[in-house]
């Protein structure tokens, strides 16, 4: 589970602080491989390599619509809708949210470790290859290279 606070302007000129919360479940994720063919790392360090930045937008906006939703009242579930996503999708703070996940290479990859269980991102944290890693452009590879992965 990843919890992003944000500040924003609603449409009536208010201030409104809110939490929004995204998570993915392993099935999520082995259904987003097999819709992709590949698994995420490999995808990423796919489009990294090619520094496809249409690619790269639609990646961010698959993962944050499968993965926002809503605890439900008694913290056993994590509702998922069109519905609530479209709500969310309807929002200033999306719109802040998913330029600071495209615009942020350091912000991407906690949004992205932080959706993911615990045990998959622990295995997804791994070592991204030195010719990848040379290529990409420098805030990238500096947000790699922060975390330990080159």
């Amino acid at each position: 589970m990843y919890t992003i606070s944000k500040e924003y302007e609603d449409f009536l000129g208010n201030q409104r602080k809110e939490d929004f919360r995204f998570n993915l479940t392993k099935s999520e994720i082995l259904n987003f491989y097999t819709s992709e063919n590949g698994d995420l790392r490999t995808i990423l360090i796919n489009m990294l390599q090619q520094q496809d930045s249409a690619k790269m937008m639609k990646l961010m906006s698959q993962l944050i619509d499968i993965s926002y939703g809503e605890i439900s009242p008694d913290g056993r579930r994590f509702d998922k809708s069109p519905e609530i996503l479209n709500n969310f999708k309807a929002t200033n703070a999306y719109s802040d949210i998913y330029t600071e996940l495209s615009t942020d290479p350091e912000k991407f990859k906690k949004f992205l470790l932080g959706v993911m269980p615990k045990d998959l991102a622990s295995n997804f944290d791994g070592n991204i290859p030195e010719d990848v890693l040379q290529a990409l452009p420098s805030s990238y590879r500096k947000a790699l290279e922060k975390t330990g992965d080159k």
